[in-house]
């Protein structure tokens, strides 16, 4: 089904009249459903929802993703490009609770292992997957990470949502690879005109939110998980978690400012819950 995309994007532009930003937003949002699928089929359709409810994705990006791939279905059955009758699978979808996706700590390591020195960006990207992870950081806090807020060795300063600042530690590992990424692609990466952000692109640009899902979905892929950020913050905590027992520290780490917020995460265990999970959805 994805041999039609060009023709659906011209259809859009000549007979709908929508504009090129536009067209563009459904490009991408398709190209994530054809990184995961070959063909629109039911199981598919049921599929590629539950994988995103996995990643965390919000509710209305949900929605989003979804609304793309019905236009593109109903283009396809207008055309006669598909002969099944998919429009029960889109009506049946219904919102469920979310069960967030806890990653093992064994699937992170195969994570950071998936990340192979012959990856263009390798320090830079096994740096921001570690720094996400061991500092429990949200997407906007890790690309607006600057190299003043990093305090001694093992230590950032977190600038969150209301302007709210925080400490948080750095693992062994998360320093090491942030310290060889800063003498490395950091430094081959900055110009004179760079802003004084950690993270930055090969133009030393501004690392951008769509750059960093993207490098999380790649990675993800290879050891089969659609990643996102709010996955490596869901896996931090629960382990912390797991292991202290402090729901006030998981909070105050996290930066929530309410501790219901931080209580999700009394209500995953992580082999009982998910493989409850598991049974309940085949390809979850």
């Amino acid at each position: 089904m994805k041999r039609f995309l060009d023709d659906y994007y011209r259809y859009l532009s000549i007979e709908k009249g929508l504009a090129t930003n536009t067209i563009t937003s459904y490009g991408r949002d398709l190209n994530l459903y054809f990184s995961l699928y070959l063909d629109i089929t039911d199981s598919s359709i049921s599929s590629y929802y539950f994988d995103l409810e996995k990643a965390a994705y919000s509710s209305s990006s949900i929605a989003r993703y979804l609304t793309s791939l019905k236009m593109y279905y109903l283009y396809l059955k207008e055309e006669s490009l598909i002969k099944s009758d998919l429009s029960g699978s889109f009506m049946t979808i219904k919102k469920a609770q979310r069960l967030p996706l806890v990653l093992k700590e064994l699937e992170f390591r195969e994570l950071i292992q998936s990340i192979s020195e012959d990856d263009l960006f390798y320090l830079r990207d096994s740096a921001l997957i570690w720094v996400l992870y061991s500092g429990g950081l949200r997407v906007s806090e890790v690309i607006n990470l600057r190299l003043s807020h990093i305090v001694g060795q093992d230590f950032i300063r977190i600038v969150g949502k209301g302007r709210k600042e925080r400490v948080v530690p750095l693992s062994k590992n998360a320093a090491c690879f942030l310290s060889n990424y800063l003498l490395g692609d950091r430094m081959s990466s900055c110009r004179k005109n760079s802003p004084d952000l950690v993270f930055l692109s090969k133009s030393g640009k501004a690392l951008s939110r769509q750059s960093v899902f993207q490098l999380l979905r790649k990675y993800g892929k290879r050891i089969g998980i659609l990643l996102s950020p709010h996955v490596l913050r869901h896996s931090i905590a629960t382990h912390l978690l797991n292991k202290s027992g402090d729901i006030r520290s998981v909070q105050e780490f996290l930066g929530h400012s309410d501790i219901k917020s931080t209580q999700v995460y009394t209500n995953l265990s992580l082999d009982k819950d998910r493989e409850s999970y598991l049974k309940s959805h085949p390809r979850s």
